[in-house]
């Protein structure tokens, strides 16, 4: 599973929410887990939280959402790009 340290109970806290609304939105536990991961390291790295109203969980959450969203590729990008300016 997790090989991250919480430093304090709001790293606990992110990590054990993230884990689970992940895995009920029907993610695999292993990806879950590295995405969970990556929401405590974002809550670590981030430090202007307080000007954000108390929304540094679902930051944290979109953050490790992105993580698990699939990677479009270039051409895609570019065939669409080009499809508009015609």
């Amino acid at each position: 599973m997790s090989t991250i340290v919480f430093r304090n109970s709001q790293e606990a806290f992110i990590h054990k929410n993230v884990f689970q609304i992940l895995q009920a939105e029907g993610h695999e536990p292993l990806n879950a887990s590295r995405a969970a991961d990556l929401a405590v390291e974002t809550y670590r790295t981030t430090a202007a939280f307080g000007g954000r109203g108390g929304k540094c969980f679902d930051y944290c959450l979109g953050r490790a959402r992105l993580l698990l969203l699939p990677a479009k590729k270039k051409a895609e990008k570019a065939k669409r790009s080009r499809g508009k300016a015609a």
